[in-house]
């Protein structure tokens, strides 16, 4: 595993060298916002890897996105996923500020504590489990949904409660996994 700074999640166009696309990094699960010293929020380890945006348009920070092979195996990121026609294969750097442009390099959260943006709907409760909703969006999981009890449709858990209706692409803190 190359070592990368922590300082690097939140940025875009890491390296320009496909071949480094692919790689996995272990990053410290820390406070970003703001400047200066940051705290660390748990012990959990964030798992990214280094993908290009190979969709055509431009990607949001904190969406589930789709591989793609295009790079050689799990390497390079694709459009936005949609529930019950592609698999979710992480989550867009939440920490970006803005679009990511095509062509660009960032990291996609595969395992750890991150920010998911998520469709409109109700309030939302520590350990709710989380599937993959329309656009990218990440959504609870409905147990009376043949689709949402696919196992490669579940994305990870709440890890923040929400007390009132969340509008659309609120972003909330969870646990993704997508590497189980």
């Amino acid at each position: 595993m190359e070592q990368f700074s922590d300082s690097s999640l939140g940025k875009t166009d890491i390296v320009t060298d496909t071949d480094k696309l692919g790689q996995v990094a272990r990053f410290l699960d820390l406070d970003r916002s703001g400047s200066g010293v940051k705290s660390q929020l748990s012990q959990m380890p964030i798992f990214a890897r280094l993908v290009i945006n190979n969709s055509g348009g431009n990607l949001t920070a904190g969406t589930i996105v789709t591989a793609d092979a295009t790079y050689g195996p799990g390497r390079g990121a694709g459009a936005a996923a949609v529930a019950g026609t592609s698999v979710g294969c992480g989550v867009v750097d939440p920490w970006v500020s803005g679009n990511i442009a095509n062509g660009s390099t960032f990291w996609m959260i595969e395992k750890g504590p991150c920010k998911f943006k998520f469709t409109t709907g109700t309030s939302i409760t520590i350990g709710m489990v989380l599937a993959l909703g329309a656009a990218g969006r990440a959504k609870q999981l409905d147990h009376t949904s043949l689709s949402d009890q696919l196992v490669f449709d579940r994305c990870g858990r709440v890890l923040e409660a929400v007390d009132t209706a969340i509008a659309n692409d609120t972003l909330f803190r969870g646990y993704a996994d997508f590497r189980s």
